[in-house]
């Protein structure tokens, strides 16, 4: 097997995994995008469970009763739905942001949650419901999407990286022939 094909894998179902020095800037913008995601997803299960606990079931008496353990459970069944939805969108941006032949899963997921999420905003701005933490939740599901496009629309990148070379070659080639024609002319 050759040096490169061992360093970016191949084309097939294995996936392709660039070198860090040679991921696009949308890749790396979709990998911090992601970390934030995660973080957020954390966060917000931490505070959700946190408020869960400390207002509406009294954290002492849980043990001593099911009854109260029950209700705690129901309560948590949302956010650790929402923690997990969050985690897995995280999770497969990652995957496609470090393997671009594997962003259609999380392009499909983006591009509707997107449509979605843009689609109930309007019409919460349209009633004057909208929140101001729920406006930037869309329009960071957006960008995502967005950058998921980027990444997809170079699905190959060490193509793109080896055209981009070339096209370099190719200029650097063209302005020393253009230089050694001044030079002839004088």
């Amino acid at each position: 097997m050759s040096e490169k094909a061992s360093q970016t894998g191949s084309r097939g179902g294995e996936g392709l995994i660039l070198p860090e020095d040679k991921i696009t800037l949308e890749q790396r913008t979709l990998r911090v995008l992601c970390r934030i995601m995660m973080g957020w997803a954390v966060l917000s299960l931490v505070v959700e469970e946190g408020v869960l606990l400390v207002q509406e079931t009294p954290l002492f008496d849980i043990p001593g009763n099911p009854a109260l353990l029950a209700a705690f459970a129901a309560g948590s069944i949302m956010p650790l739905a929402s923690f997990a939805a969050n985690a897995a969108y995280a999770f497969l941006g990652f995957i496609g942001a470090r393997t671009p032949t594997r962003i259609t899963p999380f392009f499909a997921v983006a591009f509707v949650s997107a449509l979605l999420g843009g689609w109930d905003l309007a019409s919460k701005i349209s009633l004057g419901t909208a929140s101001v933490p729920y406006a930037v939740e869309v329009l960071f599901v957006i960008v995502t999407a967005c950058v998921a496009w980027q990444v997809k629309k170079t699905t190959y990148p060490e193509d793109w990286y080896e055209r981009k070379e070339a096209a370099k070659a190719r200029r650097k080639d063209a302005k020393r022939k253009a230089c050694a024609e001044r030079r002839r002319r004088r």
